[in-house]
């Protein structure tokens, strides 16, 4: 059941319906619960198969953990034969095998569910590239399986640290892996922060209402008006870029770095709006990334809860173990860590290595193939070039006198940064890494700018001075938005327009109807285009 269908429409007005009327409030938590599974089951009852094996995974192993912790607390608390306490090295010699007994259930229960998306997602490919093609598995990904499965590790990873208490009932475990608005894809959420939004009773709120609606009306306004309006132009150029300049393939990038902001952030502001009907909060996923100083900042813009399920269970984790605080020692003890440019480096080695596994990680997790390895370590090493030479860039601007607080400045590190993500897009359009490489080449040596209008005539005879006005004007629109936001922090743009004249509120209300109603891609012998992320 894809978001962009009136059947979606209807079966979520029905569900919040349900959800409000339903008279045993301490249960109102079922209704989410039915609703999540008659949505995926709409797409496919036997991929269903798997969320709910993933979902038994986790719950039998976090409650066995959770009787070993408490175990462990008795056990540490039990006097010995002779009346006296345990001594201070027998406590130690307890917890250390108590550890490994539920490090032992964790690893299991992360090798389930992971190897569970391994097999959809990554062996096809494997066993494809191996055999040299001869040997192909054609298996139907999931829907939405690697945020449910983060999603599931995440909760998992708590219990065994202490930071949770594991779920005594399993349905609400299922409610917690299946949640419909965001199974398809994400935000990812953590235990301790929707939970108990899940599970608690909840009752209608119009301002709620006002804010949830809102936020959907714009999700398919980026979505039905601008991103499924140019995503066809996109991959009709990429995936032909040998026939075309460098020049109409450059534009094509440029192109979809609008449709894939539109796509996704508008995908996110239906889910999250869709949630907020029903009273519970997601967390927020984009905060305006393309005003992102720097590379590092746009990675704490774009996608906010995968960057933040990588920070906590793999980069604090790895910059912490004893390898690289062995390294770190051992470099600040030399010579060289005596240096300043030295003790720059002693102080954020850890961190730096750390981040280029986060993004090579990152770059799997978008898909399998090369051209994912590359995406991740083009934005794991630029990071990490930027923390470690940051004095040098630093002293280059004192040198240059450049104000690095000025308008100006912060203009051309936006620019600079959008390059670098731009250049990180062309692995995501191209459809393998040789064609990736050669897109490349293209932009670089085929650059053929005069016949340019003649060239988007022939190639994009439809793309229609209507369609030109209609991508301007949802551009200026996004930019405007964003802009807002960037310039006045933690406010809510929805808000301030709730703060303001009625009237003004419904006329932008009955405008963006209007807009999706007359601009929008939708209709008979349209076929919904997916999400970009539905299929991660």
């Amino acid at each position: 059941m894809n978001y962009i269908t009136f059947a979606f429409v209807i079966f979520t007005a029905v569900t919040v319906l349900l959800y409000y009327l339903w008279p045993w409030k301490k249960y109102q938590w079922c209704v989410l619960l039915a609703a999540s599974y008659v949505f995926y089951c709409s797409s496919s009852v036997r991929m269903a198969v798997w969320m709910v094996i993933t979902s038994i995974v986790i719950y039998l192993c976090a409650l066995r953990m959770e009787k070993l912790g408490d175990a462990e607390a008795a056990a540490l608390h039990r006097k010995k034969p002779d009346g006296t306490a345990l001594l201070r090295p027998e406590k130690k010699a307890l917890k250390a095998v108590f550890k490994r007994k539920r490090r032992a259930l964790l690893t299991f229960g992360l090798l389930i569910i992971f190897g569970i998306l391994a097999f959809f997602k990554y062996i096809p490919g494997l066993i494809s590239g191996i055999s040299g093609g001869r040997f192909t598995m054609n298996l139907l990904l999931p829907i939405g399986i690697s945020f449910y499965t983060f999603q599931s590790a995440g909760y998992l990873i708590d219990v065994y640290n202490g930071q949770s208490r594991a779920e005594k009932n399993f349905f609400k475990i299922a409610l917690f892996v299946s949640f419909f608005p965001q199974i398809v894809q994400g935000p990812i959420s953590f235990y301790d922060q929707l939970g108990q939004q899940l599970y608690e009773e909840h009752k209608p709120d119009w301002r709620g209402f006002k804010y949830g609606l809102s936020l959907i009306l714009f999700g398919y306004l980026e979505k039905m008006v601008l991103a499924d309006r140019i995503v066809g132009y996109i991959y009709q150029v990429s995936d032909n870029y040998t026939q075309y300049s460098g020049t109409l393939t450059g534009l094509a990038i440029l192109l979809y770095a609008l449709q894939l902001y539109a796509d996704f952030a508008g995908g996110i502001n239906i889910s999250i709006g869709i949630a907020q009907l029903f009273g519970i909060s997601l967390q927020q996923n984009f905060r305006q990334p393309y005003f992102s100083a720097s590379i590092n900042d746009y990675w704490r813009r774009w996608h906010i809860t995968l960057g933040a399920w990588m920070k906590k269970y793999i980069f604090y984790p790895l910059a912490l173990t004893k390898v690289l605080t062995g390294l770190q020692k051992k470099l600040g003890k030399s010579d060289f860590g005596k240096t300043e440019f030295g003790r720059h480096l002693v102080m954020v080695l850890p961190a730096s290595l750390s981040c280029l596994v986060v993004f090579l990680v990152v770059g799997i997790w978008h898909g399998a193939g090369m051209k994912y390895v590359a995406f991740g370590l083009w934005n794991g090493i630029i990071i990490m070039i930027s923390m470690i030479f940051e004095p040098v860039f630093k002293g280059w601007n004192r040198k240059l006198s450049i104000n690095e607080k000025s308008a100006s400045f912060r203009i051309f590190q936006c620019l600079r940064t959008f390059l670098l993500v731009y250049i990180g897009y062309v692995f995501d359009v191209g459809k393998n890494f040789r064609a990736c490489l050669g897109i490349f080449s293209s932009i670089l040596t085929r650059q053929n700018f005069r016949s340019l209008p003649a060239e988007i005539h022939s190639v994009w005879g439809d793309f229609t001075s209507l369609t030109l006005v209609v991508v301007l004007f949802m551009t200026a629109l996004l930019f405007a938005v964003d802009l807002w936001h960037e310039r006045h922090p933690g406010m809510s743009l929805r808000g301030r327009i709730d703060a303001g004249p009625f009237v003004k509120e419904w006329f932008l209300v009955t405008a963006c109807v209007i807009t999706i109603v007359i601009f929008g891609v939708y209709g008979p012998g349209v076929n919904p285009v997916k999400f970009v992320y539905m299929n991660f």
